[in-house]
């Protein structure tokens, strides 16, 4: 999830990143160190190219949270592909 904390937004909802273990090496994945609150022992991606939003009731609980220089490139690359800088 890389949505902003905002308690008086007008429509519950949050914008999330999907996170895969299929490395294309393309432009617009963000790599991930290995956390122990993700599946599996493999590498895995943030793929910006998948950005969704999500109703929040739908999310059932945090599994974990990257360092802040993961979720920095995340939005890095955001913002790259919205040309924003």
């Amino acid at each position: 999830m890389v949505s902003r904390a905002d308690a008086d937004a007008q429509r519950a909802l949050c914008v999330c990143v999907p996170l895969t273990t299929v490395i294309r090496g393309g432009d617009y994945e963000v790599k991930l160190p290995r956390v122990r609150w993700l599946p599996g022992a493999d590498e895995g991606v943030a793929n910006v190219q998948g950005l969704t939003s999500v109703e929040n009731h739908r999310l059932e609980r945090r599994a974990g949270q990257f360092e802040s220089h993961v979720t920095l490139a995340v939005r890095e690359k955001i913002s790259w592909l919205l040309e924003l800088n």
